[in-house]
């Protein structure tokens, strides 16, 4: 982000926007400073790698003359460490790996692995080569996966290919086949045998199976097609028919003889693709069609299989994002059955979920029903049973359901969307207890037990804390701090958070204000304005921001600037809703009434030198606020604009 931005910055804002001064040439040697040395350095440690069950986290040493690795499962609360597998686990794993293999080691000869089979084997890689150890046969045997040819035309389809489904494939729950989509059809690989075979049939280029187009992970952060059972017996997957959608030529003349290449892009308006659902067995290839009603105004997607695999569970939106079904089919006879519909007269939150609880018989659903993001208890029925979390903040991320002891831990947004904190509520709504004290931003890790978290946190005011606690919320020990004194020393400044009124004077809005570390309130200086303030997107946060990139331009002599106004998340679906259907009017209102309100406020900047970027989202309001007030934003520099709705 920051990288993208910097690049857009052109030569001329600079020129048009500052004075060369002996200030300012201190300012860019700090500015390249900052670009190539760290200025806080955290020590400790900042992250752990849980163990299942309970077991701790792990701790990993490198045997002498690199003969092996040895491995630790440490207590969090005794901070004590022992082998996490005993003499004889190693002797054997090193004895079958020799035997497959032909090499000697006297440690285990991985640097890395994940418990696979609920903890009963572990999966490691080695030179490419990937095996599996199963502590309960006591046998160790090398994974035959399949060489992926990737599809044609995919480069580019969704952001990082390189880990996605369609470019390395899905392996079974019990790790016998490796599915994988060649052709457009999908294929299973025997992970004992090498052998291969056709699970699909009918795949082409305009009919897709397993294999999403571009709206599916661009526009519903769906990246995969395809989903095993539980009992590695049956896969669900997605038909994606793209006939009908637009074909955009991507014309490539670098070269003496231009090629094309046709992308499907369906623009606004424009037919998305069909996209249908259906089961396989991986037997009997025999396919069930599953009732989903589909057309290109129907979006079909995140689909889950029940525990028991009796039904699979899908999400069915109009066109509109207004109406949302949460829907279970039958996967032997292709019915389908409503759960719950959720409908709204503005498009429903992007993140609405439902997580299926191991009692088979119960899930949690994320929603903003009373206006907040928060969680509801249901039966699979479909029977409600209660609200979970009540309250103006934003639950964000279902960390850990402890279903024996009736507790559900979760992130939220809190103080109007600036802090994100982490909590726990009993299922049936009672002692909803914050579990993180100090102010500010607080990344959590918790262990799959639901006993220990660390906490990842910092604050406008303090750089990078990691702290262990236990699952009630009382502190074990300190992980890791951070060293700030490069930073007193070079006389950064703290953003300064500034509230200012909406456009229409109704809502109190915050934005954040960056001052060079040679700030002389005397002086004029021009300000600059990062802008994005669009919708599932917030810029201002209570985290450590002193060598934030825009910490970093300010010291080009600039008051840098940046405003969530109303459109913005994490206060409320209100609040996101504001520029429903007119977007570009109200929010680029509240740009315009903020930069005026810093100029009656602040006499050190200089409201005749006002520049404006941004990127995307930002970009299209980089245009927006040029356009309607040319006499507060002078220069703006827009990075890949929405410049014309027709063309998204």
């Amino acid at each position: 982000m920051c990288r993208r931005i910097l690049r857009f910055l052109s030569p001329l804002l600079l020129i048009l926007l500052s004075t060369q001064t002996f200030a300012q040439v201190r300012g860019k040697a700090l500015y390249d400073l900052m670009a190539r040395e760290p200025l806080v350095k955290t020590e400790g440690v900042r992250r752990v790698t849980w163990l299942p069950n309970g077991m701790g986290y792990l701790e990993r040493e490198i045997m002498p003359d690199s003969a092996g690795y040895r491995f630790f499962k440490v207590n969090p609360k005794t901070a004590t460490r022992t082998p996490l597998f005993s003499e004889d686990e190693v002797e054997r794993i090193v004895h079958e790996f020799a035997q497959i293999t032909g090499t000697n080691f006297s440690g285990l000869p991985f640097a890395d692995f994940s418990y696979v089979l609920s903890g009963a084997a572990i999966r490691f890689r080695i030179d490419d080569e990937e095996y599996i150890y199963n502590f309960q046969t006591e046998r160790l045997r090398k994974l035959h996966m399949p060489t992926i040819e990737r599809q044609p035309d995919t480069d580019g389809l969704m952001r990082n290919m390189e880990a996605s489904q369609l470019w390395n494939g899905t392996l079974s729950p019990d790790l016998t086949k490796h599915a994988y989509v060649k052709d457009y059809d999908i294929f299973l690989h025997d992970t004992f045998t090498g052998k291969e075979e056709q699970l699909t049939t009918g795949g082409s280029a305009n009919m897709m199976n397993g294999q999403p187009d571009w709206v599916y992970p661009e526009e519903l952060q769906q990246t995969e097609a395809y989903w095993w059972s539980h009992d590695s017996k049956k896969i669900a997957y997605l038909q994606y028919d793209v006939r009908n959608e637009y074909q955009y030529p991507l014309v490539y003349d670098l070269q003496p003889h231009a090629t094309v290449e046709w992308q499907r892009y369906p623009k606004a308006g424009d037919k998305n693709p069909v996209v249908k659902l259906f089961v396989v067995d991986v037997d009997t290839k025999e396919t069930v069609k599953i009732q989903t009603g589909s057309s290109s105004d129907i979006y079909i997607y995140n689909p889950q299989w029940r525990k028991d695999d009796s039904e699979l569970l899908f999400l069915r939106l109009n066109r509109l994002q207004t109406k949302l079904e949460l829907l279970a089919a039958n996967p032997h006879t292709g019915e389908v059955r409503t759960i719950l519909i959720e409908d709204d007269s503005t498009y429903l939150h992007l993140f609405v979920s439902c997580y299926l609880l191991d009692d088979n018989q119960h899930f949690l659903w994320k929603c903003e029903r009373d206006g907040w993001m928060h969680a509801y208890l249901y039966e699979l029925q479909g029977r409600f049973k209660n609200q979970m979390t009540k309250g103006e903040f934003e639950v964000n991320t279902i960390v850990n359901i402890d279903e024996q002891n009736r507790w559900l831990y979760f992130t939220a947004f809190t103080d109007l969307g600036l802090e994100h904190h982490f909590y726990r509520v009993k299922f049936d709504g009672t002692g909803l207890t914050r579990l993180t004290s100090a102010r500010g931003m607080h990344r959590i890790s918790m262990d799959p037990a639901g006993l220990y978290f660390v906490d990842d946190y910092s604050s406008l005011d303090t750089p990078r804390t990691v702290n262990f606690f236990s699952a009630d919320g009382m502190k074990l020990t300190s992980l890791a701090t951070s060293d700030m004194s490069r930073v007193k020393e070079l006389g950064l400044h703290t953003p300064e958070v500034v509230w200012c009124n909406s456009a229409d004077g109704a809502t109190k809005l915050c934005g954040f204000l960056f001052k060079p570390a040679n700030f002389d309130p005397q002086k004029k200086y021009p300000l600059l304005v990062s802008i994005y303030n669009g919708p599932y997107f917030k810029a201002n946060f209570n985290f450590y921001q002193t060598t934030s990139y825009r910490t970093r331009l300010a010291q080009l002599g600039f008051i840098v600037w940046e405003l969530d106004g109303r459109g913005t998340a994490g206060r409320g679906k209100d609040f996101m809703r504001r520029n429903y259907l007119k977007l570009g009017q109200i929010e680029v209102d509240d740009q315009a009434a903020a930069v005026q309100q810093l100029a009656e406020k602040y006499s050190f900047i200089d409201g005749t030198r006002v520049g404006v970027f941004g990127h995307s989202y930002g970009g299209y309001m980089t245009c927006m606020t040029l356009f309607k007030y040319p006499h507060l934003f002078h220069v703006g520099v827009a990075g890949a604009p929405v410049t014309d709705w027709r063309n998204y």
